[in-house]
This record gives C-alpha cells, sequence and structure tokens, in this order.
C-alpha cells in the first residue's frame, strides 16, 4: 500500500473537518463489514464467533514466537515457511499486483474461508484521541492523513504507518505474518475482494500482550480494548493477492474505484448482537 491507495482523510479541508472526513473518506468497520465477516467465521455449535477467531490469533502467535526461540532462521522467508508449516498457510509481503498498488500482501498457501488471515498492526487513538486529533494532527511526523488509517467498530483509530512493511523490516529484519492486515490492497475495480475487516475486544489476561498494537501513550492493548482482524469471506487459492474492498464514500481518491459486490448480502444483525462482541469479563 503506497500513497495510490492514501485515504483522503483531509479532503473536506481543514483540521476541524478531520473527525468528519475519518468517518466518511477513510478506512472503516461498519455494520456492513462486521457482519459479513462475522458470518463467514460463523461454525455450527459455536455462539461467540470471535472466540473462534481468537484461537487462530492465539495459535498465530504462538506459531512465530516458536520460531524466534528456535534461531529464527532464514529470516522472513524461513519465518513464512514455519508458519505455512504448523498452520497450513500464511502469507507473504512483497509487490502488488495492483498498478500502483505498492507493497501487496499474498496467500501462502490454501486458505479456507472463515479464516483470520492477519491483525491489522499500528497505533492506537482512544475516542479522546479523536476529539483531540485536530489539536496533534499537525505534531506527528505524518499526520493520520496517510494510506494505512482505519475506524475500528468502536470509532477507535488504529493507524498502521507504525507497522507498515518498511517499519518492521527496519526494526526486527522481516515482516511478521501476523501484522499484515494493513497491507491488503483494494482490488481493481470489478473485482470482489476476498477478505473484509473484523473488529473484536482483547479479551482479559496476559496472552495476548505480544499484539502489534501500541497505544499512542506507548502501552499495548489491554483486556477490553478493541482491535481489528483481517479475515477471508472466501476460499483463498495459493499466490493469490489479499484484498480488502475500501468502500469509500465522500471524497473517495480519483484513483478508487467500486469493486464487485458478492453474490449474496449478509443478513443484517441487529445493534444488540452487534455489540455483543464487546462485553467481556
Amino acid at each position: 500500500m503506497t500513497s495510490r491507495l492514501r485515504n483522503a482523510a483531509l479532503c473536506c479541508g481543514g483540521a476541524l473537518a478531520v473527525d468528519f472526513c475519518l468517518k466518511r473518506c477513510s478506512l472503516s468497520v461498519d455494520l456492513g463489514r462486521q457482519t459479513a465477516s462475522r458470518q463467514a467465521v460463523q461454525r455450527p455449535g459455536i455462539s461467540w464467533s470471535e472466540g473462534a477467531v481468537w484461537e487462530q490469533v492465539a495459535k498465530l502467535m504462538q506459531t512465530e514466537e516458536r520460531w524466534l526461540s528456535s534461531g529464527s532462521s532464514g529470516g522472513e522467508a524461513g519465518l513464512r515457511d514455519h508458519v505455512r508449516s504448523s498452520l497450513g498457510f500464511s502469507v507473504r509481503c512483497s509487490s502488488s499486483d495492483i498498478i500502483g498498488g505498492g507493497d501487496g500482501l499474498f496467500a501462502l498457501g490454501d486458505v479456507p474461508r472463515g479464516t483470520m488471515v492477519s491483525i491489522y498492526g499500528g497505533t492506537h487513538y482512544s475516542i479522546w484521541d479523536r476529539l483531540c486529533l485536530h489539536n496533534f494532527l499537525r505534531l506527528l511526523p505524518r499526520g493520520l492523513a496517510d494510506e494505512y488509517v482505519l475506524v475500528q467498530a468502536d470509532d477507535t483509530i488504529m493507524d498502521g504507518q507504525s507497522f507498515s512493511a518498511q517499519a518492521q523490516r527496519g526494526a526486527t529484519g522481516f515482516v511478521r505474518p501476523s501484522s499484515c492486515a494493513q497491507l491488503a490492497n483494494h482490488p481493481c475495480s470489478g473485482v470482489t475482494a476476498n477478505c473484509g475487516f473484523l473488529s473484536i475486544t482483547v479479551p482479559p489476561g496476559s496472552e495476548f500482550g505480544g499484539l502489534p498494537v501500541r497505544s499512542i501513550r506507548g502501552g499495548k492493548a489491554v483486556g477490553g480494548a478493541v482491535i481489528t482482524v483481517l479475515v477471508s469471506l472466501c476460499d483463498i487459492p495459493d499466490g493469490a493477492e489479499i484484498t480488502v474492498d475500501y468502500e469509500y464514500g465522500l471524497g473517495a481518491p480519483d484513483w478508487y474505484s467500486p469493486s464487485a459486490s458478492p453474490q449474496s448480502a449478509p443478513a443484517t444483525l441487529s445493534l444488540q448482537d452487534y455489540w455483543h462482541h464487546s462485553e467481556v469479563g
């Protein structure tokens, strides 16, 4: 993802318009996205689909930690291969097949429908941070008006710039498969995206202390915080580029073209059901 896929958070002009534009011009996890992703991960006999997603998150993170503790052999390619051999698939970051797409995300192995593919890594901004956004926006190196901003289902913000491919390779020498959701591109015009975003609540406890999410104040994601994961909406074959429908609204950038819609629309959830995943404890 590069400047071609830059969101239009400042398209309405001026710092006072930032909060409005983040809702209308940037990536966001709205009710429709939540519904489609929840439907994809739902399985018979599972009443809490997010719980099954967290099991997949835990397995992926544990697999990466085993590779690190065993000596990190093979670098980034070695990590991808280790994850694929353990889980049946992984993801790799390389140049996108989409013209102007910059970094892209590709399936390494077949990815079944309803699978947690990766986490949206980045810096977390609370709702209070959003209220003050117009004051500190100009103080940030690149601001929040970049291509990695995501408005989550609870209206908090995740800025994936701190976990871009360049940032990860500069910090550790490799891109983690668990920290790649922010690298997925919008599909070409008329093509249906194969993945979607799902915002989920971090369970209480310390086992998820290694999530690729940091607060703007420097802390880690803790129980009760909301993060976003990438979920496969269909079976994805080995080697296919992973894409997400950006669904830009007012003020969409010039390069943007709507993707094809799925053949069948997901069932509508009530607001009570939509927010049920936020209940913890």
